[in-house]
């Protein structure tokens, strides 16, 4: 059923990759709001601002993540992975061009300091993964769990048809860290 859901968020993320349906939005989680905006800086590098309200005394934080590269908002999420009552809010950006490159910026939210911590997620640098790899990726969340999957490339492909199957890792946060938990290989 998981994989069900996953292919049909696939399906829906490829005709809506390029839209910023997170740009200026904002929701509640434990009471405190949350809003993601973006801005250009070096005349075309993506930089993310993470707003952080908390209502009932109302202190903020801001805090801006300036990206390596020409990226848009594909998707956010904000919700409680490991349920520690410490939130994280997950942005997903693609880089432009024809390889649509996807990086998860994940901070978690500390309500007692009203501090984001970052949390990395450097699974694609650690395993051999990077072999057949060239982009391509979608990312989704089904309950606790984050989903990743890229088309694998064979040496001879080109960019548009690749004929080395699908991978999906599926990663759970655990102790502040992503951990796989499943790698999925599909024909």
């Amino acid at each position: 059923m998981l994989l069900i859901k996953f292919f049909a968020l696939i399906f829906f993320n490829i005709f809506n990759l390029h839209q910023d349906d997170c740009d200026c939005k904002s929701d509640i989680i434990y009471g405190y709001k949350f809003e993601v905006k973006t801005q250009i800086y070096q005349e075309f590098l993506l930089e993310l601002i993470i707003k952080v309200e908390n209502p009932y005394n109302n202190k903020s934080i801001m805090q801006k993540i300036k990206t390596d590269d020409d990226a848009s908002i594909a998707k956010c999420w904000l919700t409680d992975l490991d349920d520690d009552l410490k939130p994280e809010i997950i942005i997903w950006c693609i880089s432009s061009g024809s390889g649509v490159y996807g990086t998860l910026y994940v901070y978690e939210f500390d309500p007692d300091r009203m501090k984001l911590s970052k949390i990395d997620l450097y699974v694609l640098q650690e395993r051999d993964y990077r072999q057949g790899y060239q982009g391509h990726d979608n990312f989704c969340l089904e309950g606790r769990y984050v989903l990743h999957s890229f088309p694998i490339y064979k040496e001879d492909d080109s960019n548009c048809c690749p004929t080395g199957g699908l991978l999906i890792i599926i990663y759970a946060l655990r102790n502040n860290k992503f951990e796989v938990v499943k790698e999925i290989k599909l024909p």
